[in-house]
């Protein structure tokens, strides 16, 4: 096997190993267009109906956020999916992206983590 070849095995391999572990993001490769007028090629990032060049677009209703370098989209779960995942006592509930964990106590829905109530008063 050829230098170029172990090089080109050892990319893949470091590729391999670095999607496998980050298992809440995905990537993809940029979009592009030939743009006749001006006579060169547009790279862009497109996700769910949106098209930008480069940066990050939070997709909130998703729990989604996606990076976009000119040439790979990656986009990331931002849904808080790591941490504790159960307190004795609590029940589990998801608002908007972010885990809560509550209980009930004289007919009050309490958070969990700060002991204090939700602005949801919302008993039995």
């Amino acid at each position: 096997m050829s230098s170029s070849g172990i090089c080109f095995s050892v990319l893949c391999a470091v590729v391999l190993l670095f999607d496998f572990s980050n298992g809440a993001c995905k990537y993809k490769p940029a979009d592009y267009r030939i743009d006749r007028a001006r006579n060169e090629i547009v790279v862009f990032c497109s996700h769910r109906g949106v098209e930008w060049s480069r940066g990050m677009v939070h997709f909130d209703q998703d729990c989604e956020k996606c990076y976009c370098n000119g040439f790979v989209m990656q986009c990331c779960e931002s849904r808080d999916v790591a941490g504790v995942t159960m307190i004795p006592g609590c029940r589990q509930e998801m608002r908007g992206c972010k885990v809560e964990f509550y209980r009930y106590m004289y007919g009050l829905k309490i958070n969990c983590r700060t002991g204090q109530p939700f602005e949801d008063i919302v008993g039995f």
